[in-house]
């Protein structure tokens, strides 16, 4: 494409200029600069709303970088305080705050969850008694459920009685796979043993000693700030505020922080400096060589970082061959990327507004400053996001092909009303004009008709299901296997 090349060109030019930059100071500001307008003309063409760089040694920030409009008219441009919302990327801060229990002899990693957790229980009765709080860190048992995380990311509502109800129901793998439910779950750990909400604990604990001053633990404080990025979605040739939105019912330790590129690049600074920031040591060479050491076999690729395993709260892997740890996040509307090579003193913060179709926008910016910082000629990161735009693209226009909005005078016997499930909470339908809305809990499901076919579907979380409705029931099923099913409620 003439565009990439373009890029590249520009990158290439640059890689040279930095060959004989310093090991601590591996690019300066100027040439950053240049690479940056290639960043900018790539998030035209792929219809990035807004993004921003920060890039950072132990010691000095290097480069900031912003561009686009972050409100939901995406006319403010962002600068590096605007709060964007992190998602899973919040997973090392939740581990860094059980780490610092672990130091304070207030948690033993090895111990079982059960310790910490009496109503902590599995399909499997072996594994509710040994499964520990390292197993929990490192992924590395495999405790999945879709209905817990979809429950607690999406819906909302998870009390406790439900959540250990449905963790019975849960079969542990034996092997890594990662989810929102480890770390959930240690979420209740910190709570179980200070006494105050996870979020609470690592506003004090954390954030505050790392001087995190504008990242918050709730959604409402990302919503009401007034330099905070709107979670959008393409809405033809402009975007509108995404379909989903977080609430504070959904913020969780799995990824329940918004954040900003100063923020995060203090933050990284901290990872560089072996848990020190500042003059404040957070937590000791000892626990944050824990954390970067392997606790189970991943082996992987994301884009182009190669996953090797992942340590304590950190994927550790390879960019280019060169040692990368690091964590990302994704929600409707929002893209983190945080990853550092410590060997070559440099990290990097990419925030953005949007996820897809432009997924892997932050991580090709990432792949561009590594290739810099590395003196490597550029790779085909940027052909390779292109692609997935493109096969994004693609998808999403197929999905509701022949389908439009639910109208009301479609399935005039489908009234305003409220069904439930006891697993996945309360669905309500509400007319709203010619339309018929749908929300389970706090997530919103839009409803699609196909006149032709009278087929009628259902989008949860960015997944086509079939819907059937009677006058008793609203069932929405995805293949055989997954099958959502609503009765009247009483």
């Amino acid at each position: 494409m003439r565009f990439s090349r373009a890029a590249s060109v520009v990158l290439f030019a640059f890689v040279l200029s930095a060959s004989a930059a310093s090991a601590d100071r591996p690019f300066d500001r100027s040439s950053l600069a240049r690479i940056s307008a290639a960043w900018d003309q790539h998030a035209r063409e792929f219809h990035v709303p807004s993004y921003t760089v920060e890039v950072v040694t132990h010691s000095h920030v290097i480069y900031r970088h912003s561009y686009g409009g972050r409100d939901c008219a995406a006319r403010k441009i962002p600068n590096s305080s605007t709060i964007y919302y992190i998602a899973s990327a919040t997973k090392p801060f939740t581990a860094t705050a059980i780490m610092k229990l672990a130091q304070e002899k207030k948690v033993d990693l090895d111990a079982p969850v059960k310790k910490y957790l009496p109503r902590f229980e599995l399909a499997d009765a072996r594994a509710s008694e040994t499964i520990t709080v390292r197993d929990l860190l490192s992924h590395r048992q495999g405790l999945d459920s879709n209905k817990l995380e979809i429950g607690e990311a999406f819906i909302g509502g998870m009390e406790d009685d439900k959540f250990y109800r449905l963790l019975k129901q849960v079969q542990p793998r034996g092997k890594f796979r990662y989810s929102n439910l480890h770390y959930t779950l240690l979420g209740r750990v910190i709570e179980a043993v200070t006494g105050h909400r996870w979020s609470d604990y690592l506003q004090k604990a954390i954030l505050s000693s790392a001087k995190m001053k504008r990242t918050v633990t709730s959604a409402a404080a990302i919503h009401q700030d007034t330099n905070s990025a709107c979670d959008l979605e393409e809405n033809g040739n402009s975007w509108r505020a995404a379909t989903i939105q977080k609430t504070d019912r959904t913020m969780h330790a799995a990824g329940g922080l918004g954040s900003t590129a100063d923020d995060l690049g203090r933050w990284m600074q901290l990872q560089l400096n072996e848990g020190r920031s500042g003059t404040t040591r957070l937590l000791s060479s000892a626990s944050m060589k824990q954390m970067f050491s392997p606790a189970a076999e991943v082996g992987t690729q994301f884009f182009t970082f190669d996953r090797d395993s992942y340590g304590l709260g950190w994927y550790l892997g390879r960019y280019r061959g060169e040692k990368l740890i690091h964590h990302f996040g994704s929600f409707p509307g929002a893209r983190s990327h945080l990853s550092f090579l410590p060997e070559h003193d440099v990290a990097v913060v990419v925030l953005m507004n949007e996820e897809d179709p432009v997924f892997y926008f932050v991580d090709a910016v990432a792949s561009d400053i590594y290739d810099i910082a590395l003196h490597l000629e550029p790779g085909e990161h940027w052909n390779k996001a292109t692609e997935a735009v493109a096969r994004s693209r693609r998808k999403i226009a197929e999905r509701w092909q022949g389908f439009r909005p639910l109208l009301v005078s479609d399935l005039p016997q489908l009234s305003a009303e409220t069904f439930y499930n006891s697993d996945w909470g309360t669905l309500t339908l509400a007319h709203e004009g010619e339309f018929v809305q749908s929300h389970i809990g706090d997530l919103p499901v839009p409803l699609y008709f196909n006149p032709q076919t009278k087929e009628l579907g259902a989008e949860i979380i960015d997944a086509k299901f079939t819907a059937k409705t009677n006058q008793n029931s609203v069932i929405f099923q995805k293949g055989e296997s997954l099958q959502l099913e609503f009765h009247r409620a009483n």
